[in-house]
């Protein structure tokens, strides 16, 4: 990786509750993020790698989602249970995943329409 930066992440500590968020980059299209960055954007290849770019390709969403269950199951003697929702909840979702579709096709809409 030669120093540079493949995953990111953030914390945030209250008295009662403990988030943590993070993203790893799994293939190029991040230096759409300069954009939003403070100071110079200056290339963020510079900056960052991928996963696709340090493996030549070979791993993709799958592969690390294996990798991560694995890691956590050895590190934490984790047990893992499938995720089942109700008929209800599944709706939910399907609304809401439509709805940040449909917001997101606007916002990339205005970004597009951008100088």
């Amino acid at each position: 990786m030669q120093g540079k930066k493949i995953a990111g992440s953030a914390q945030r500590k209250t008295s009662g509750a403990f988030l943590q968020h993070g993203s790893i980059l799994l293939r190029p299209g991040s230096e759409r993020i300069v954009r939003y960055l403070r100071g110079p954007a200056t290339s963020i290849d510079d900056r960052v790698t991928t996963l696709s770019r340090e493996t030549g390709g070979g791993a993709g969403e799958r592969e690390l989602r294996a990798a991560i269950v694995d890691a956590f199951t050895e590190r934490f003697s984790a047990a893992w249970e499938p995720l089942r929702f109700s008929r209800a909840d599944e709706n939910e979702l399907r609304s809401r995943a439509a709805a940040k579709r449909r917001e997101s096709a606007e916002f990339r809409a205005l970004e597009a329409s951008s100088p």
